[in-house]
């Protein structure tokens, strides 16, 4: 109980997101972008055109460590279900997520997030893309966000001839 005396009741809810622990998907999505550039964050850019220039921020081989555990996602986490027949999930990054809140009608609702990263195959020079899924009254992450950024991912291989 959340209340015995010792209790990792609070430890364990703020390590899966709960409690005192904010984040947001595109928060998210930053440190996603670190594991996928090898601790390097992408500065954004307006034209797709300009080269991405990247800026040292962890260490490779912390990222590398992220990157795996991102990897496990997707292949035997909390999004597994939803990429469980996608030919490319080896290069699926992930992050599931859900917030409760409370409507404007007093209602309380759950809202879903995926963020994720579709790395390009090995030999290929291009950059990885990071995307987020966001749906409210969603329910839990690893469900239909999840199954958004599937999709997409989908598309994006199909799109980009990986």
């Amino acid at each position: 109980p959340a209340g015995a005396p010792g209790s990792d009741a609070p430890l364990a809810a703020r390590s899966v997101g709960q409690d005192a622990v904010t984040a947001t998907p595109l928060g998210v999505a930053g440190l996603i972008a670190l594991a996928a550039a090898d601790g390097n964050a992408p500065l954004p850019r307006v034209d797709r055109d300009r080269a991405i220039a990247l800026r040292a921020v962890l260490p490779a081989p912390q990222a590398h460590r992220l990157r795996d555990a991102l990897l496990a996602v997707v292949q035997r986490g909390t999004a597994a279900r939803a990429f469980a027949d996608n030919p490319h999930r080896d290069r699926i990054l992930g992050k599931t997520g859900s917030a409760q809140r409370v409507d404007r009608n007093g209602l309380k609702r759950t809202d879903a997030w995926f963020a994720g990263a579709i790395l390009p195959p090995e030999g290929v020079d291009e950059d990885p893309m990071v995307v987020v899924a966001l749906l409210p009254g969603g329910g839990l992450g690893g469900g239909k966000a999840a199954e958004a950024v599937d999709q997409f991912s989908r598309d994006l291989v199909a799109a980009r001839g990986w």
